[in-house]
């Protein structure tokens, strides 16, 4: 029988095996530069021992993971990846920034070749995937063991995305399963590939499918998918309290001005990404109104629309890519909710694609227009984007070592809050990851029976009170403030320092005022007044926060309250 016939030439082979060439060199510098990352330690206070202390996480129990939410989200995959590494290298950091960093070059790789086979020009899905691998924003996903999630729904999210374009050309059915299935794994990974479908609007839009019923009816379990995951991310999300409704701080109006201000807020950290925060505050309305900014961002998206409609069919590309970008980060824009900040790096990681490919496109189309004319407008652009490359590496490289610990990034969020608010939350989360340390400290001092461990331990409260001392000079409603100072106050007092006793009681009470349903603060208070020897009145508080909801308020209950 005679072999199957193929139509590739050794010198397309060759062509193949240099186009390749690209993405490996790409990872491998990428490597080089991200390998201090490697070195990076826990972030306490900051979400990393949240997840290491988890109990799911360290006994790898992969039923729980599946069958439940962490950190008021389901990202059971996620994960699952944590609680391998966890297995392998206990809480010890570098195997995690490890799985973080190879899952990076995955994602670089993945990006290079979506876009490649999306553009089908060589030019563009390089310049795509050299910015994708070095721009600063993405510091934050990689850098940060918490940030797992981003990276592997990514690799699933674009995986999706490089089967849908094969479904597209040669409309195999195994593909379109596969599309289906890669789409799944990036919903069990993170709740933000909840976008997939919209993408995929996009993708037609710019291969110029025409609206009709077979593109949507090839849509219609994605969006099922999108709809089911999307009612879990919600109920997640109430169990953790860590997301907020907007409705009750800011008019229909406002949130359309805060929409529009983050969506130009990530094109403007694109293009100029200095600055980066983990901290991005949302605006006060004072007065009845938002900071001008807010309102002169407006502008943007109006100006995109009506560009979009005039030129939607003969720019396609360009508007593709301002389209993906757009549609993939919708689920993250503070529209009726949001999370405790109104913006964050790791949103854009996979959303930047979009603009990578319209950074593509524009970059490739100038180089061969300039290259039919003056050879020396060529040097110069090259020059230019050399310099301009230069800085991205060089913010990339002194960006990640502000991931090195809780005290270097959020002492960074510090420095670079400018607004009441910002501060508010900047020194409120390192004062958090301050008391997290002081506590380990203590406690490890107490495992070893080591006096000097213990007292060395005080110095991390002194500074996590000088922080929480702040944040009550910018917001004296900050409600956790007022609760973290009186567990502080509580662990002094229990070390025999009694004249933190009032302040911690007027720290628990304004706690409660401000706050009355939140049970941790009854249960808290419940220990204050047991260790100053009055058991019926922390009785009385264990029970009202049991009454709250409170998973802890029932050992003490039983122990001490029969």
């Amino acid at each position: 029988m005679a072999g199957k016939k193929t139509n590739e030439n050794p010198r397309q082979g060759r062509n193949k095996a240099l186009r390749l060439l690209v993405p490996l060199i790409i990872i491998a510098g990428t490597l080089i530069l991200y390998n201090p990352s490697l070195d990076n330690g826990i972030l306490y206070g900051w979400d990393d021992t949240l997840y290491l202390g988890d109990k799911d996480v360290q006994e790898f129990n992969a039923g729980n993971i599946l069958g439940s939410y962490h950190l008021g989200m389901y990202q059971p995959l996620a994960v699952l990846t944590l609680a391998m590494n966890h297995a392998s290298g206990g809480e010890a950091p570098g195997p995690y920034h490890a799985t973080n960093l190879f899952l990076h070059a995955l994602n670089i790789f993945l990006a290079w070749l979506f876009l490649y086979r999306l553009s089908k020009k060589q030019a563009v899905a390089g310049i795509g995937a050299l910015l994708f691998a070095v721009h600063p924003v993405n510091v934050e996903a990689v850098a940060w063991l918490s940030a797992r999630s981003t990276l592997l729904f990514t690799a699933f999210f674009l995986g999706g995305l490089i089967c849908y374009l094969r479904w597209l050309e040669r409309a195999e059915i195994k593909m379109y399963i596969l599309t289906l299935l890669l789409a799944l794994g990036a919903l069990f990974s993170k709740s933000l590939a909840m976008s997939f479908p919209l993408v995929l609007f996009a993708i037609d839009y710019i291969k110029g499918r025409r609206p009709a019923l077979k593109p949507l009816l090839e849509k219609v379990p994605f969006l099922a998918l999108a709809v089911v995951f999307g009612i879990i991310t919600i109920d997640a999300a109430g169990t953790y309290g860590h997301i907020k409704a907007l409705e009750h701080d800011y008019t229909f109006v406002e949130h359309f001005f805060i929409l529009c201000h983050t969506w130009v807020f990530y094109l403007i950290k694109f293009i100029a990404p200095a600055n980066l925060s983990p901290v991005y505050a949302y605006p006060v309305a004072e007065g009845g109104l938002l900071p001008w900014p807010y309102y002169v961002s407006a502008l943007v998206p109006a100006a995109f629309l009506f560009l979009f409609f005039k030129y939607r069919f003969r720019m396609r590309d360009v508007f593709g890519g301002l389209l993906i970008f757009t549609l993939a980060i919708l689920p993250v824009l503070p529209l009726f909710w949001s999370r405790v900040f109104v913006a964050a790096d790791r949103y854009a990681y996979h959303a930047y694609t979009g603009l990578f490919l319209l950074a593509g496109i524009l970059l490739a189309g100038l180089f061969r227009r300039i290259w039919a004319g003056n050879k020396f407008k060529v040097y110069g652009l090259a020059v230019i984007l050399a310099a301009y490359g230069i800085f991205l590496v060089w913010q990339t490289s002194r960006q990640i070592p502000y991931w090195q610990d809780a005290e270097n990034l959020l002492s960074r969020a510090v420095e670079l809050s400018k607004t009441p608010q910002a501060k508010t939350l900047s020194f409120f989360y390192r004062g958090n990851s301050r008391q997290n340390m002081a506590e380990r400290k203590y406690l490890e001092g107490q495992a070893a029976f080591n006096e000097g461990m213990i007292k060395n331990s005080f110095a991390y409260y002194r500074e996590a009170l000088s922080d929480y001392d702040s944040v009550m000079k910018y917001d004296t409603t900050y409600m956790q403030a007022y609760a973290n100072r009186g567990m502080i106050y509580g662990t002094l007092i229990s070390y025999g320092k009694e004249e933190y006793w009032e302040q911690a009681r007027k720290d628990f009470d304004k706690a409660i005022s401000l706050d009355p349903g939140y049970a941790d603060n009854y249960y808290n208070k419940g220990w204050l007044l047991f260790i100053t020897g009055d058991t019926a009145s922390a009785c009385t508080l264990w029970n009202k926060a049991l009454d709250r909801g409170s998973v802890m308020a029932d050992r003490p209950l039983k122990q001490y309250c029969r």
